[in-house]
């Protein structure tokens, strides 16, 4: 096992240290603390902490997960799932994954569980940006989303408009 990951909620029932169980096996242990943040601890007697991104807390189910998928994909974009890239992550890589975690851990809570899905990286980045900075587009979302109206001339209605009237077909 190369990364631990659990909830302080779990570390507590488990009983022990990060210390404790970085001695068992794992190059890493990731600690979440809800709305504190998340802290890493790793073998070379590293402790990174971020906090927690704030946001109006519809739901939190979920969190735990997207915070570990978001741990892995980032890992993953690093090439640093073996325990030897853990190790040379350092307190800069170690913060921007954590961060980018709590982000997206961020867009979960904020949406209800019956409604939402799985947040892409997309929004958990678009996060990290202050409002009113154009946010850059690293996937190239912004195009394909665009490719398919550009393409079609009438634009079928998908939802409400605000004032709770239908928008209308209208010429694109």
């Amino acid at each position: 096992m190369t990364l631990l990951k659990l909830s302080a909620e779990d570390a507590e029932w488990l009983g022990g240290t990060p210390r404790q169980w970085l001695a068992a096996g794992p190059a890493a242990v990731v600690v979440t603390r809800g709305g504190a943040g998340l802290t890493a601890y790793t073998r070379d007697g590293g402790e990174y902490t971020v906090p927690g991104e704030r946001v109006d807390v519809v739901d939190t189910i979920g969190a735990g997960d997207t915070v570990n998928a978001a741990l892995l994909h980032g890992l993953a974009q690093r090439d640093a799932l073996s325990a030897s890239a853990l190790a040379a992550l350092g307190a800069e890589g170690w913060r921007g994954l954590l961060g980018f975690a709590a982000r997206a851990a961020a867009v979960t809570c904020s949406r209800a569980a019956r409604n939402r899905r799985t947040p892409t990286r997309w929004p958990a980045e678009r996060r990290r940006h202050r409002p009113g900075l154009r946010v850059p587009d690293p996937l190239g979302l912004a195009a394909a989303r665009a490719a398919p109206r550009a393409a079609t001339r009438w634009r079928t209605p998908r939802r409400p408009s605000p004032s709770g009237g239908c928008l209308s077909a209208r010429a694109g």
